[in-house]
């Protein structure tokens, strides 16, 4: 094999490790704070989402190394975890429901920058926001791209 595809499917073992590390961690902090309410989540959102048919294929192909081989996914757990992979690209963190709108606070993965992102879903039931400056559109299971 050669050096780009072992980099690759070591990047994707990082980032799987990493994403269930700081989401555990992070569900530890918030069982630890009893003073704080957590938002529940409409019942709605929660599952997986894939990129939607109707993103700019040449931009995702760009910014996002490997997303033909390691494909691309969200989950939005009840609990208020949320996190996402987009080829070797990736982030987790937490989320607030309201309503059709998600603020998230996710740490990416590789570079561990901490940042808030605003997703929006419309009466159509897509899910819309903004990694590494590219918009993206999220679809719930039945349009998956890969």
């Amino acid at each position: 094999m050669s050096k780009k595809i072992w980099m690759s499917i070591i990047a994707a073992v990082i980032l799987m490790s990493l994403s269930l590390f700081v989401t555990e961690s992070r569900a530890s902090d918030e069982r630890n704070d009893p003073g704080e309410q957590i938002a529940l989540p409409t019942e709605g959102i929660v599952g997986t989402w894939y990129l939607s048919y109707n993103n700019d294929q040449e931009k995702l192909d760009e910014v996002f190394p490997d997303i033909y081989a390691f494909g691309n996914e969200m989950v939005i757990r009840p609990d208020g975890r949320i996190f996402w992979h987009i080829g070797a690209c990736g982030a987790a963190g937490t989320y607030e429901d309201y309503g059709k709108q998600l603020a998230v606070c996710a740490s990416d993965i590789m570079e561990s920058d901490e940042y808030r992102i605003a997703a929006t879903i419309d009466d159509s039931g897509k899910l819309f926001m903004t990694y590494r400056s590219v918009p993206l559109e999220w679809a719930y299971r039945s349009d998956k791209y890969w």
